[in-house]
């Protein structure tokens, strides 16, 4: 394992077990900066939910069983995106690696966070403003969802 003595690692349920709700997540990093994020944690958190933690510890035994939905789910998805993006003229797709969500770069003439309030307004389809993620002229879109929801979404 390469390790960086400044490095820190984060990771959650939400994308990859496709569990957001519960906001669980960890992070490693060296011990002086850990307990750093301990106080942190501590002093914005009286404790995590139980109901929380079950469902993390479900997730977790049964890992191999939600990666393998997840990965099926986003391999099928990522064609249909790429099909779309294929004939958009006024996107690109920033080539993700098996990962739920992805930046499309965009052609438009207002800023994307006007865009995307404008397109949740006008059609009920939620992109995130790639402005939120210093990317501007672009947008976050997630698609580990069901097939027919991606495609209402993007046709």
């Amino acid at each position: 394992v390469d390790v960086y003595e400044k490095g820190i690692a984060t990771n959650s349920l939400s994308k990859t077990y496709s569990i957001p709700g519960i906001r669980i997540g960890w992070t490693a990093t060296g011990p002086e900066l850990a307990e750093v994020f301990r106080k942190y944690r501590d002093y914005t958190m009286i404790c995590g939910g139980v109901l929380s933690d079950d469902l993390a510890v479900h997730a977790l035994k049964n890992k191999e069983k939600i990666l393998a939905r997840n990965k099926k789910i986003i391999t099928e998805n990522l064609v249909i995106l790429k099909q779309w993006v294929a004939n958009e003229p006024k996107v690109e797709l920033v080539a993700p690696n098996y990962v739920s969500t992805s930046f499309i770069k965009l052609a438009i003439e207002e800023d994307d966070q006007t865009f995307c309030i404008n397109l949740l307004e006008e059609t009920g389809v939620l992109l995130v403003p790639g402005s939120a993620f210093d990317l501007p002229k672009h947008a976050r879109l997630g698609y580990c969802c069901k097939k027919e929801t991606l495609e209402k979404g993007l046709f």
